[in-house]
Formats: structure tokens, C-alpha cells, sequence
């Protein structure tokens, strides 16, 4: 799950979706990597946010759903660190700027009619982020981890629209 940032640099880095188009050449397929893994709209910003949410949802039924989904994208780390060390890369948890990860770029939104809508526009990020990924390399490992990850990026888009659907319409306590 990742988090889009309202960036206007012709030229970012930031993974906002840019990225793909306006890279430099020198932002190699590790790079990439690291960066769905660890800029601010990668995979440990959703592992944290969604574990913070499991904290703040009063209802047992959509904690446990989102519990679930952090846990599925602490996979996707492991995953895609897995693809680093495969490639010789150190599986350290910085962004394309070399740039440790740090917990402030996890959303701490508490109402969950607020934070569905924005998990739902940060998997839909995620998918397109990964599409992108996925044209940068013509690596079949590479390749079928992103597709198996993305799978899962669309069910937890499915799961968050479920929950927001059932919210909206005060079916579960806030």
C-alpha cells in the first residue's frame, strides 16, 4: 500500500508515480526495489499504517481485516528484499535516495470512514506503481513476484471497499 505525495519535480524520485517516466538513468532496478519497499509511499509505510489502524478501529471485524493486510504487506517486503539479496543488494530498508525509512511517514488518520478512503487511493497507487515497476525490467523472477504481490494489492483494494461500503453505511461502530 503506498501513499501519494502531491509532487510537481519533473525530475522526482519520490515514487508518487512520476518516477517512471522521469527517472534518471542511474536509478537502477534495485533502486526501484527499494524504493516500493522503503520511500514514503512504500510497502513498510502500509505495513505501519495499517498496523496502527488495527490498534484504533473499534470493530473487531474490520481490525482483524486490516491486521491481516498489514501482515500481508510485511510479505511484500519480504518478497521484494528477497529480489534485492537475489540481485547481490543489500536488503536494507532505504529509498532510491539511499535514504533511511522512518515511522512519520506512516498515516495516523483515527477515523476509519477517513482512512478506508485513503487506503483504498493508496493501493490503487500501489497496483499502478507496480505496473510501472514492472515495465522497467524484463526479469521473470521479477516479474512474477510483482504480479503475485499486485494480486494481493487488489484484494486488499476489494477489502477496504467492503469496509468503507459497510461504514458508510453505519453498519459497524466507528
Amino acid at each position: 500500500m503506498l501513499f501519494k505525495r502531491n509532487c510537481q519535480n519533473p525530475n522526482c524520485r519520490c515514487n508518487c508515480g512520476c518516477n517512471a517516466q522521469n527517472a534518471p538513468k542511474s536509478y537502477t532496478l534495485a533502486d526501484r526495489i527499494r524504493e516500493n519497499i522503503s520511500g514514503k509511499d512504500g510497502e513498510l509505510s502500509a505495513v505501519f499504517t495499517y498496523l496502527f489502524q488495527s490498534f484504533v478501529a473499534l470493530d473487531e471485524k474490520m481490525r482483524n481485516a486490516i491486521l491481516e493486510i498489514s501482515q500481508d504487506e510485511m510479505e511484500h517486503v519480504q518478497k521484494l528484499s528477497n529480489l534485492l539479496v537475489s540481485m547481490g543488494e543489500e536488503p536494507i530498508f532505504i529509498d532510491a535516495n539511499k535514504n533511511f525509512y522512518i515511522t512519520k511517514w506512516a498515516n495516523y488518520e483515527t477515523c476509519p470512514k477517513v482512512f478506508l478512503k485513503q487506503n483504498i487511493e493508496s493501493e490503487k497507487l500501489a497496483i499502478k506503481n507496480y505496473m510501472d515497476l514492472i515495465e522497467t525490467t524484463t526479469d521473470e523472477k521479477v516479474v512474477q513476484t510483482i504480479l503475485s504481490i499486485i494480486d494481493d494489492e487488489k484484494e486488499h483494494l476489494e477489502i477496504f471497499n467492503r469496509l468503507l461500503e459497510t461504514v458508510s453505511a453505519n453498519k459497524i461502530m466507528w
